[in-house]
């Protein structure tokens, strides 16, 4: 029996942003002590990160390499900070890391429902005016 071809991807998930692309944001989110403490940076790329998914077209999953980031107006040098705030906050999950020139897969969570008031997003968020993996004290 031969094997069945599925259907190509709809011609949204394949081809350029258009002005058919539309990437929503719900009020509960938008207003959530979580999404409050990201900083600038980290909304920017968030909003780059649901601006590359595709659905279920991708596996649920979001491949967005450095330089895609990088495309849209954020520094190369604050972008890994801004992935651990939104990893911490409970917006996005990493996958897989890029080792071996391979971009990095990310997956939305639900997670930053979870934090319910200013001062827990705060306590958990990594301080936004240094890196969270340099040594303390340097």
């Amino acid at each position: 029996m031969a094997k069945r071809k599925s259907a190509p991807p709809p011609s949204f998930a394949t081809r350029g942003y258009g002005s058919n692309h539309f990437t929503p944001f719900y009020d509960d989110q938008l207003q959530s002590p979580a999404f409050i403490a990201l900083s600038a940076v980290a909304v920017r790329v968030y909003i780059i990160l649901r601006m590359e998914y595709r659905g279920d077209y991708t596996g649920n999953k979001v491949i967005c390499p450095y330089d895609t980031i990088v495309e849209k107006g954020v520094s190369r040098n604050s972008i890994s900070k801004a992935i651990r705030m939104l990893e911490a906050l409970g917006f996005i999950t990493c996958d897989r890391g890029g080792l071996g020139h391979q971009p990095t897969t990310y997956r939305f969570s639900t997670d930053w429902a979870k934090i319910e008031t200013k001062e827990e997003a705060e306590g958990t968020a990594p301080p936004r005016g240094e890196c969270s993996d340099s040594p303390s004290g340097a």
